[in-house]
């Protein structure tokens, strides 16, 4: 399966095909093709997005984690400042 540039620059030389061309069923096939390019070009993209969401969320998760962990670490922070000045 072809990248995103790839399939790009397909659709991109059926297009200088297609604006030269004058036979009818060569247009026809041309056609065809572009179409089936634009549906694979659309799957990747698609594909793309759901990488990206679940990478998104990924990091929300983290970001989330590492307040927990900051909020953890003051709190005992300020425990041991408080037994220091107790002792």
């Amino acid at each position: 399966m072809a990248t995103l540039y790839e399939v790009t620059g397909q659709l991109l030389s059926l297009q200088d095909s297609l604006a030269t061309e004058t036979d009818l069923e060569a247009v026809t096939i041309i056609m065809d093709t572009m179409e089936g390019l634009d549906f694979e070009f659309e799957a990747k993209a698609d594909g793309y997005a759901k990488i990206i969401r679940n990478l998104t969320s990924d990091v929300e998760g983290l970001k989330a984690e590492i307040d927990r962990l900051q909020s953890r670490k003051k709190t005992l922070e300020n425990n041991i400042s408080a037994l220091k000045n107790r002792l």
